[in-house]
C-alpha cells in the first residue's frame, strides 16, 4: 500500500494519479480555518475520514492539539480499510505536518518506518509528532501493529 500526503489545493487532483486504483482518504483541517476538512470520493474510494484538530501539540485556550479518540478513530478506520486499498491519500491544509504526522504512524505501524510515505506537495514533510504518538498509543491500545 503506498501512502501519499498532499495539500487541501492538490487533493482534487490527485484522482489523475489514483486513476481505477482503490484508495482511502483522510482530510485534516483546523478549527482556527473554520471550514470543515475537504470531502473527496472518486469511484475508488473505499472510505473517507473527516478531523478537526489544530497543528499544535499542546492544547492551550486558541488551539486544540489530536486527541487520543480522535487517534484511536484514526487508528480504526484505517484497520477497517486497509486491506481493500492501494493507497492512502491523506491531506490537510498544508500538507506539511498533520498528514504527515498520520502517514508516519501508518507507514511506523505497516513497515516499522516513519518515513515510508511519499509527499505530492514538493515541500519536505515535518510529522507532527504529537499527532504521531496518538496513532500509535491506539495501537498500542489494542495491543497491535500491522506489520507485514
Amino acid at each position: 500500500m503506498e501512502i501519499w500526503i498532499c495539500n487541501q489545493e492538490q487533493v482534487h487532483s490527485m484522482s489523475a494519479n489514483i486513476k481505477d486504483r482503490p484508495y482511502a482518504h483522510i482530510s485534516i483541517t483546523s478549527y482556527k480555518m473554520g471550514t470543515w476538512p475537504i470531502t473527496f470520493y472518486g469511484k475508488n474510494c473505499i472510505g473517507s475520514l473527516l478531523l478537526r484538530l489544530d497543528d499544535v501539540d499542546e492544547k492551550d485556550n486558541n488551539s486544540t492539539p489530536i486527541t487520543d479518540a480522535q487517534g484511536k478513530v484514526v487508528y480504526a478506520f484505517v484497520e477497517s480499510v486497509r486491506s481493500g486499498i492501494d493507497i492512502f491519500l491523506i491531506n490537510c491544509e498544508a500538507g506539511i505536518s498533520r498528514s504527515a504526522g498520520i502517514a508516519s504512524a501508518i507507514a511506523y505501524l505497516l513497515y516499522g518506518d516513519d518515513m515510508t510515505f511519499t509527499s505530492k506537495t514538493g515541500i519536505l514533510s515535518h510529522p507532527n509528532r504529537t499527532v504521531f504518538w496518538s496513532i500509535i498509543r491506539a495501537a498500542m491500545s489494542y495491543n497491535k501493529t500491522w506489520k507485514n
